[in-house]
């Protein structure tokens, strides 16, 4: 004889929780081989997950019909993964594990300094959400290719090439083994920015559906781009340390420690364009084209192709006030050159970040509450 599951008790503690199907109908009277099947409930706890509920009636008994036992119950469904899937969002609140996304996510900027810290401790405890997206771009991105990472490298050290063949005939005097290392600066930090904006001015639109699901804080899409950006910029600049120990030498090592903050400044712009890149694409879907022009007339705006000494007229003073070159010097200083940053181009560096970060966070302060209703 077939023995009955115990009957699951009614849902306590939590008011929203509703089994999807409905209770089975069950006839009056039916013989007791002949028990209709049955969904159980469960009881959610505190720790959010469900648990089964012992009854003291035995199977098949008059008091086990009453609570719906019988001799052929329905198969258990498969355990609840998580609360989220049958709560509202407001009850999400009531559970420990969602209590700080919501707090941070939805009030994270309008308490000052105390909400700035909540919502980078909100981001920081999602961090294994968003490192596995981080993970999951470069598999898909290097799937079933041959080189597979490889061309993350490729690509900059063929435009080195092809750039040291073509431009060092227009300038006189110029040294192919230090023009080589300085070009190789100027598109690592070049690709770095273009990467962090066109990418970044769709992070929004492909994090849809993790969105609408999970109350995250709205800038760890951004980040999401711009860590993926940075592992190909550090992999490129690893290609600049060993050119510039091959060429030049091992001269200068200790200015290398300016480049903790460079880079630093340099991360801070990335996430503050991918930012600003989201959420205006969210709204005017043509951003995305538009950036792609305007990307390309700022790329010979900057000393990328060209020494920045090379240079006069009125395009030099364009190149001069540019902030993009304050950053690629701060890169050719200590890995060409040997030398410590210049102060002036430190502070424009500074000055420039703290600008665009700065128009990247009001934009989180007034748009993330409302940017679901523009995907």
């Amino acid at each position: 004889m077939m023995r009955s599951l115990p009957h699951r008790g009614p849902i306590s503690g939590v008011t929203n929780v509703t089994d999807r199907n409905g209770p089975c109908p069950k006839k009056p009277g039916a013989p007791l081989r002949t028990a209709p099947l049955y969904r159980p409930q469960f009881e959610t706890v505190k720790e959010n997950w469900p648990v089964r509920k012992k009854v003291t009636s035995r199977p098949g008994s008059v008091e086990g019909r009453r609570q719906g036992t019988g001799t052929r119950p329905c198969p258990a469904p498969r355990p609840i993964r998580g609360p989220c899937l049958y709560l509202e969002l407001s009850d999400l609140a009531s559970f420990p594990r969602f209590s700080y996304v919501t707090a941070a996510s939805s009030e994270g900027f309008e308490e000052g300094d105390e909400g700035m810290s909540q919502y980078l401790a909100a981001i920081w405890k999602c961090r294994y959400f968003w490192l596995s997206l981080v993970q999951m771009d470069l598999r898909s991105r290097y799937r079933r290719s041959a080189l597979g990472i490889g061309w993350s490298l490729l690509h900059p050290i063929a435009m080195t090439a092809i750039l040291c063949v073509v431009f060092p005939r227009f300038f006189g005097g110029v040294n192919v083994r230090e023009y080589a290392p300085s070009v190789l600066v100027g598109l690592c930090f070049w690709n770095f920015i273009t990467s962090t904006t066109l990418l970044g001015s769709q992070c929004l639109i492909n994090g849809e559906r993790y969105i609408r699901q999970y109350p995250a804080p709205m800038a760890i899409y951004p980040l999401r781009t711009v860590l993926g950006s940075s592992f190909h910029f550090l992999m490129a600049l690893f290609l600049v340390l060993v050119m510039r120990f091959a060429f030049i030498g091992f001269s200068g090592m200790p200015s290398f420690v300016t480049l903790i903050p460079t880079f630093v400044l340099i991360f801070a712009v990335g996430w503050s364009l991918a930012v600003l890149a989201g959420f205006v694409t969210a709204y005017f879907p043509d951003m995305q084209h538009i950036a792609e022009v305007g990307l390309q007339i700022l790329f010979y705006a900057t000393p990328i192709i060209y020494p920045t000494d090379k240079v006069g007229g009125k395009l030099g003073w364009i190149i001069h006030f540019n902030p993009l070159t304050a950053f690629i010097e701060m890169l050719r200083a200590p890995l060409l050159h040997g030398e410590f940053p210049d102060l002036g181009r430190v502070s424009l560096a500074a000055l420039s970040t703290a600008a665009i970060a700065g128009a990247a966070t009001l934009m989180l302060v007034r748009l993330q509450k409302k940017i679901i209703f523009q995907l």
